[in-house]
């Protein structure tokens, strides 16, 4: 045997060498390759790398629902994308399929995880997708006050949770169905709630993740806050209340305590954004308050459906509408806007006119009073206040204390805040007075006669 070679052999099967010092030696003049071939002519077995002996498995987890949700897209077949997203404390896993993986997708399920998920949502975290990094998803996020945090290039275990209930809907659920089929979506749903709601899962005790969002729900609250306005044009702070979540029952316990207090009288009107629990709860308790939808939130959803080279000739269409001087005119600018962009963008002409009424009630109050009453603006302002200290003290206050530093937070802003404009119009709002686009309706004789 050459000596060169018997030198290779020596080094590769000197157990008292060891891997790392053979590999530092050998490696620097031979490819593994070479190593391999030397090793099976010689009769040597290949070295195994040592393993180290685990302890036990450790699992981890976020503390509460909602601090993080990791969210993909795995391909399943070719036109067929599923869009998943898991809760990284109790597995709460909501579900979407679609045909291309874009933006506009990644949007719409946005939108879905935020009405699916049973509790509020902090921070989502994905991969380098370019979907997720595409400005409307960005400015959506900020919009709802949620952190993006993306992981490292090439970096796929940092997903690992997503990354393994995918691989379980590959195994659990696809190879059980044809992709193509036409009533996927159906059938996905379904199996989104045998997991939420039946599949007993190792990780959380051999329960269920809807066993483990309800077992956490005191420890994950959100706040409600209701602002009103008195006769003298103050706004006041009428409602705070920790509720489990944004849900028609917490609304509903909030308005029927406003009510025990003293608030009789069903408000003229109420503002808000496209949250379905205040709405469902408010015509329980006030059947009588008329809603107006925040124009605010309305256009950033609808902008958002469609492509960036877009929507600036959309926003402006839509300015013409709840900047008209009248209803008939926001009627005919709404028309128009369903004509122009119906046949190429459906789901944002869709966004628009299913809130049609709702968006256009401040037409029936004082102008003056127009300004307040086209979006929620005045109390999402008093939230970037609170969101600004209580960001920089996560973690550091328990629930209680948390919940007083808002409260102080509120309280100290509204001995700022602006009085309404229009002030001697209110007292004609209480009384009942009709307005027509903005203007006092005053009765005349054949009214009266009739």
């Amino acid at each position: 045997m050459p000596r060169h070679a018997t030198r290779r052999k020596m080094l590769l099967t000197d157990s008292d060498a060891g891997h790392r010092a053979s590999a530092a030696t050998v490696c620097g003049t031979h490819s593994l390759d070479t190593l391999h071939r030397v090793l099976c002519r010689h009769g040597e077995p290949v070295l195994k790398r040592p393993r180290r002996k685990m302890k036990g498995t450790k699992r981890y987890a976020r503390p509460v629902p909602g601090d993080r949700v990791q969210m993909d897209v795995c391909k399943i077949a070719p036109g067929v994308y599923q869009y998943t997203a898991i809760d990284d404390c109790s597995r709460y896993k909501v579900l979407g399929v679609y045909r291309r993986r874009t933006a506009a997708n990644a949007l719409d399920f946005l939108e879905r995880l935020i009405e699916e998920t049973p509790f509020p949502i902090q921070r989502i975290q994905t991969d380098r997708g370019r979907e997720f990094f595409a400005e409307a998803v960005q400015q959506t996020l900020m919009d709802w006050a949620i952190k993006f945090r993306p992981i490292k290039p090439r970096s796929p275990h940092l997903n690992g949770k997503v990354e393994r209930t995918q691989r379980a809907d590959l195994e659990e659920f696809w190879s059980t169905v044809d992709p193509k089929a036409a009533d996927i979506e159906d059938r996905i749903a379904e199996w989104q709630h045998h997991w939420n709601w039946r599949r007993p899962h190792t990780a959380l005790g051999g329960g269920t993740p809807v066993d483990r969002v309800c077992d956490l729900a005191n420890i994950t609250p959100c706040i409600l806050v209701l602002v009103g306005a008195t006769p003298e044009g103050r706004k006041e702070l009428v409602g705070f209340q920790v509720g489990a979540r944004e849900s028609a029952q917490s609304w509903r316990e909030l308005l029927i305590d406003v009510k025990q207090r003293g608030l009789r009288i069903a408000p003229q009107v109420a503002v808000g954004d496209g949250a379905l629990g205040f709405w469902k709860a408010l015509d329980e308790v006030f059947p009588g308050t008329r809603h107006q939808r925040c124009w605010c939130h309305k256009v950033s959803n609808v902008l958002d459906k469609v492509a960036k080279s877009v929507q600036r000739a959309m926003k402006n269409d839509l300015r013409n509408v709840y900047l008209a001087p009248s209803r008939a005119k926001a009627e005919t600018a709404i028309d128009t806007f369903v004509e122009k962009y119906r046949a190429k963008y459906g789901p944002a002409v869709g966004c628009l006119i299913k809130d049609r009424e709702a968006l256009l009630t401040f037409f029936d109050f004082p102008a003056e009073h127009w300004v307040h009453l086209r979006t929620s603006n005045p109390i999402e302002s008093v939230f970037a206040t609170v969101r600004h200290r209580t960001e920089r003290t996560k973690g550091s206050l328990s629930p209680k204390t948390a919940k007083l530093m808002v409260f102080k937070l509120i309280d100290a802003a509204s001995k700022t805040w602006r009085r309404l404009k229009g002030t001697n119009q209110l007292p004609k709002v209480i009384a009942g007075v009709k307005f027509t686009d903005g203007i006092e309706v005053i009765p005349t004789a054949e009214s009266h006669a009739a």
